[in-house]
């Protein structure tokens, strides 16, 4: 369990103004990007980002489209944002979350928070101490936290997706 909280600790993804300065190529962009985000990768088998992929968010509107075949730094913090999400919500999901983030703030706003809240995230997380409803097992083995854990996962994630489906609703 150590193991897991300290390798956190210390994780950075990189805000916005340390993003590239330069407009990169997507073989560059693929290697930035599995760089930045393979310490928080759940599933290393798959793959967390292609060419195909980058080019099906374009066509669906997630990211801007490029200019000459480069991508630019709004269009790397779209991707980072949509590798992390992309782990946990369908495409369209994460569509109605970026609508939403757009709506109210700039990328550069809206990406540096992401990044923060990330980062805290990651930092507070122990799973030895995680506020939760009052433990029910009668073993008392460390496996329960991994089922307690995933259930407040569950939790979470059914909490955003209502709340995502009740604001594009009132759009």
């Amino acid at each position: 369990m150590n193991k897991f909280n300290n390798q956190f600790k210390k994780f950075h993804i990189p805000r916005y103004h340390e993003l590239p300065s330069i407009d990169i190529y997507s073989d560059q962009l693929i290697n930035y990007l599995k760089e930045a985000l393979e310490p928080i990768q759940i599933d290393k088998k798959d793959s967390l980002i292609t060419t195909a992929m980058i080019n099906n968010y374009v066509k669906c509107g997630l990211i801007p489209p490029t200019i000459k075949k480069r991508y630019n730094r709004k269009h790397i913090a779209y991707l980072i944002v949509i590798c992390v999400f992309k782990q946990l919500y369908p495409i369209p999901k994460i569509v109605k979350m970026i609508k939403v983030q757009k709506e109210l703030f700039e990328t550069e706003q809206a990406y540096d928070y992401f990044c923060i809240e990330l980062e805290n995230a990651l930092k507070t997380v122990d799973i030895n101490s995680v506020k939760m409803s009052k433990d029910t097992t009668l073993t008392g083995k460390e496996e329960r936290l991994f089922v307690r854990a995933s259930i407040y996962a569950f939790a979470l994630k059914f909490m955003v997706e209502n709340y995502l489906d009740t604001m594009t609703q009132e759009n």
